[in-house]
């Protein structure tokens, strides 16, 4: 057996840092880590987290928009009931069961980056 450990953080970008604290700080209730910028006029790079995701956010241009981060999760139907309460209602879809036996629910941020939440209900 060997030591190796791994852990990915995936990096969404965004366009506009104001949206994005609103949406997943007030929205989602992500907190916020850290923030960093080389200078006052220089884009945001961030960290945000919840119970075990983290992600990164960036307005640094040489990111993408339209990621999709696949969130493996234990009490969807929890978690969903909390977005409703905490969030603006248009934004949380509903879990639905897909095909092949999990719950899923997928929540898009305005700049095209999507949180795919998944569910094994086997």
């Amino acid at each position: 057996m060997n030591d190796i450990s791994l852990k990915g953080i995936p990096t969404f970008r965004i366009l506009n840092y104001h949206k994005a604290k609103r949406f997943y700080i007030q929205d989602l209730g992500f907190k916020i880590d850290w923030e960093h910028r080389f200078g006052a006029k220089e884009p945001v790079y961030m960290q945000i987290s919840k119970n075990e995701l983290t992600l990164h956010l960036s307005e640094n241009p040489r990111f993408k928009t339209g990621t999709i981060v696949f969130v493996a999760c234990k009490g969807l139907i929890a978690l969903h009931e909390e977005l409703i309460e905490n969030s603006r209602k248009t934004q949380i879809p509903a879990p639905k069961k897909t095909p092949w036996q999990t719950l899923q629910m997928e929540i898009t941020d305005s700049f095209g980056n999507i949180l795919r939440f998944n569910e094994n209900i086997n």
